[in-house]
């Protein structure tokens, strides 16, 4: 039970992640891109965020793993 929680994390953080990925893409191609770079900017860093939350998540689920084989 306590890897499926490590594992429903990591991919709401990546569906998350991409969520914001997409924005930044969509605003990206749009018309007024000098006006918009700010908003690019702010979502490709809130995608990167995530993107990092689940890396992280999947690290733990990991080392949990690792120290309930050792006990």
């Amino acid at each position: 039970m306590d890897q499926r929680k490590y594992i429903l994390g990591s991919v709401v953080f990546l569906l998350v992640g991409l969520y914001f990925a997409g924005i930044a893409g969509i605003q990206f191609m749009d018309d007024n891109i000098e006006q918009n770079m700010d908003i690019v900017f702010t979502n490709i860093a809130y995608s990167a965020l995530f993107f990092g939350g689940t890396v992280y998540l999947l690290h733990l689920k990991d080392e949990k793993s690792k120290s309930a084989n050792e006990k």
